[in-house]
């Protein structure tokens, strides 16, 4: 049984504990509204990023699986969504070029694919070893993004955040589109991004 001196006691003091939490909870969601992005972006800095370290492993992982046997760790990218590799579509044309033009075969091995949405990384994964999942959360990749619009924007930006991201892990990337034919190894042109300081810091940059 409660003794009755600590009955009273707690009543003298849920007045206040009530006076408190009415004033506190309307503040605290006051100032949420008006600042949600600075606020969660402190709380976020509290807690280790699980997420981002396992999304770097994975990329390592897939990258280091693709790299060419150069110092470079060099990787030939190209990135793509549902629509571009669907059954018969452009990627179908592209991965078939690398198979048979002349001296490309080889670059099958070192290419990664980087899928922005969840259907384009499942069917990556039915007809390529190397494939990526660059998803981002509330933001739909699989559609087509017209030039200069608000979804246009956020691809952009995500895509130089990504090659950024593979620099900082050491590597060195060819990037290329995925409606390009490569039918003669001689015959193509690539500019090779190298992992130094100065670009490195670049893509980090342009993606803040």
């Amino acid at each position: 049984m409660q003794p009755a001196g600590d009955s009273k006691e707690l009543r003298r003091l849920l007045p206040v504990i009530l006076l408190l939490a009415a004033v506190t909870i309307p503040c605290t969601l006051f100032y949420l509204s008006v600042s949600p992005s600075t606020t969660f972006k402190s709380l976020a800095g509290l807690f280790p990023t699980t997420t981002q370290t396992t999304w770097k492993e994975e990329l390592r992982r897939v990258m280091s699986a693709a790299a060419m046997g150069d110092k470079k760790k060099t990787v030939i990218i190209t990135m793509v969504n549902s629509a571009w590799v669907s059954p018969g579509s452009v990627m179908d044309l592209f991965m078939e070029s690398l198979k048979i033009g002349n001296g490309t075969r080889g670059f099958l091995d070192h290419l990664v694919v980087v899928a922005m949405d969840e259907k384009g990384y499942v069917r990556c994964m039915g007809m390529h070893d190397h494939c990526f999942a660059l998803t981002t959360e509330g933001v739909d990749f699989s559609e087509q993004k017209n030039f200069m619009t608000a979804d246009y924007l956020k691809l952009t930006w995500r895509r130089i955040e990504f090659l950024g991201t593979v620099l900082e892990l050491g590597f060195s990337y060819i990037l290329t589109l995925t409606p390009v034919q490569f039918s003669n190894l001689h015959g193509s042109v690539a500019a090779s991004i190298v992992p130094n300081p100065c670009i490195t810091e670049f893509h980090k940059t342009l993606s803040l």
